[in-house]
């Protein structure tokens, strides 16, 4: 039964302003009705005009339409995003240099850029737009302790100062504190007020998931669930404080012998059977798991598994990996490695759909690190490190023509983050926004 299509027309469309442009875009592919819905130019001028987008003149429709043509605000939208892989593909760009002095923290998600420095103040950024401007400035109520670590969790900011954690929620594009998550010996709380905890002995470690943080001390992992202007806390218990991996949907800690489990915010969980210790990362989409384990001679293993069928697909052997990522849509990932002669460093696809495999050579053995992106569905972004500290290289793949596109020296930096529409690195004593976006 179709809810949504036998809604009067106004109602649906006041539904429809709460989605993305990616949904609204999904929405106008259900059904004829769902379209009339979604393809609406009020619904998207109010997406292009939050992005900065105008449309100035009536696009020409090409062609035979079986159904309504886009609306011009749509197709002023989806201009906007052909340029911005364009751009990409040409490495076209506007550089913007904040100083930011030194020990600067930094985080970005989206469009809002967050990072500190010695002063302990927190600066936010809007970096929607070709060049980029200060939005807020924030003064942790906690002053006596050093800012470690800006996380950004959809609208939800965290702040990590001791084993404490404040939470801002971004309200009508400005961050305020939500509460605390304060750590009592082996145990976490959520509060409106600060106060001073006796926070115990040993260490914590914590990672961000999709809606969540995840907090492991003692032997309890601590899920916090961010959804909308609640937190919830839940806790679960495990056999080793040992290991915490995560990706962008779960957590992976071990809960049995040779069993390791990953947790999403909802408590939902998947377990992974396999010798705990050989794990050395672990990566996911909604499809697929990958974990890259430690093999026999020296030799590495990606073992595959399916979400859907709750099985172990493929393991595929490699030498001497890099790094590797998983594509956020696609049933593929990509590595980066030494051949087994160990004389050159390939970056490989692997198609896990027709189990077949693409290499390139990067034609660079003094590696010690890469980190790879996926831009949309067509573009790899590598890049590559030759000792522990600091990037100096960046390749651009074409995924449709596994052709590197273009080189680039980017100097000593460190990656605060990579998307379609930014690349922005720490260098030196100033962050560097890459903006992609006309």
């Amino acid at each position: 039964m179709d809810i949504i299509g036998q809604l009067p027309i106004e109602i649906a469309q006041e539904i429809f302003t709460y989605l993305s442009a990616t949904d609204l875009s999904k929405c106008c592919q259900v059904s004829k009705t769902w379209r009339a819905f979604a393809n609406s130019d009020l619904l998207w001028r109010d997406i292009c005009l939050k992005k900065g987008i105008i449309c100035e003149l009536e696009y020409y429709h090409e062609g035979r339409w079986e159904l309504e043509p886009m609306v011009d605000w749509a197709q002023a939208y989806m201009s906007y995003v052909r340029r911005r892989f364009s751009n990409w593909r040409k490495d076209r760009k506007t550089i913007t240099t904040i100083n930011s002095c030194y020990d600067t923290i930094a985080c970005c998600s989206e469009d809002t850029l967050v990072f500190t420095n010695a002063s302990n103040v927190i600066f936010i950024y809007n970096i929607s737009r070709r060049k980029p401007f200060g939005a807020q400035i924030i003064h942790p109520e906690c002053v006596d302790k050093e800012i470690l670590s800006l996380n950004m969790c959809n609208n939800y900011l965290i702040v990590r100062q001791g084993d404490s954690f404040s939470v801002y929620y971004k309200d009508n594009h400005e961050f305020k504190l939500k509460g605390f998550l304060l750590r009592h010996e082996d145990s976490y709380v959520y509060t409106k007020h600060y106060y001073e905890t006796n926070e115990g002995p040993g260490f914590i470690r914590f990672c961000i998931i999709e809606n969540g943080l995840c907090i492991l001390v003692g032997k309890s992992l601590f899920i916090c669930k961010l959804s909308g202007l609640n937190i919830e806390i839940h806790s679960v218990g495990i056999l080793d404080q040992s290991l915490l991996l995560h990706d962008k949907y779960r957590a992976f800690v071990i809960t049995d012998y040779k069993t390791v489990t990953g947790f999403d915010v909802k408590l939902n969980y998947d377990d992974f059977y396999l010798q705990e210790y050989s794990l050395i990362a672990i990566k996911s989409n909604k499809n697929i798991v990958i974990g890259l384990l430690a093999a026999e001679n020296s030799l590495y293993d990606f073992k595959v598994w399916s979400l859907k069928y709750d099985r172990l697909l493929r393991t595929y052997r490699t030498h001497r990996p890099f790094g590797f990522e998983v594509h956020p849509k696609l049933n593929l990932f990509s590595s980066v490695s030494l051949d087994k002669f160990n004389r050159r460093v390939l970056l490989t696809i692997y198609d896990l759909i027709y189990n077949i495999s693409y290499e390139v050579d990067l034609n660079d053995l003094a590696i010690a690190q890469v980190r790879l992106s996926f831009i949309g569905n067509d573009l790899l972004y590598c890049a590559t490190r030759s000792d522990w500290d600091i990037y100096d290289t960046t390749y651009l793949l074409d995924l449709s023509s596994m052709r590197i596109l273009y080189e680039n020296d980017i100097g000593q930096v460190s990656i605060v983050s990579v998307d379609s529409k930014h690349a922005v690195y720490l260098h030196g004593e100033a962050i560097e926004i890459h903006t992609y976006i006309d």
